[in-house]
């Protein structure tokens, strides 16, 4: 048998480039998430989840989750893996004046638009200004149980 477990760092740089905030957070795999991996593995599915997307809405996350309650951006990331590990990476940053408000959601897709959702998760408000630069960092793990 196979477990997936998902977690997001988000951290939060002023322009001066120090720190305002970090979260580290556990996040959901959906079921379209569930879905996706099995066809990637068994058959060609359009798209890697690379796509990056934050939102404004705190409801918490569920497996039936089709996309962000309120998606207010998205950016494409840089994934990561190396051979022999049971974990990838993701890292997406919105940079300064791409966006800023009050966040509480993020997922990850396999679009730039609409598309898949792997997982979603939920967090503390972070409020980005438009000099900032906000960053998520992916960690997925794999492992048998």
């Amino acid at each position: 048998m196979l477990n997936i477990k998902g977690n997001a760092s988000i951290v939060l740089y002023g322009k001066d480039g120090n720190i305002k905030a970090v979260q580290r957070v556990s996040n959901t795999i959906t079921n379209r998430g569930f879905d996706y991996i099995c066809q990637r593995i068994g058959e060609y599915v359009e798209g890697s989840m690379i796509y990056a997307a934050i939102g404004k809405d705190g409801t918490a996350p569920s497996s039936s989750d089709l996309s962000l309650k309120n998606e207010a951006a998205r950016v494409s990331g840089t994934y990561n893996h190396i051979t022999g590990s049971k974990v990838f990476t993701n890292e997406s940053i919105f940079g300064a004046g791409a966006v800023s408000g009050t966040f509480r959601e993020a997922g990850l897709f396999n679009a730039p638009s609409k598309g898949i959702i792997l997982n979603r998760v939920t967090f503390d408000d972070i409020v980005k200004g438009t000099d900032d630069i906000l960053t998520l960092e992916w960690e997925i793990a794999l492992s048998e149980v």
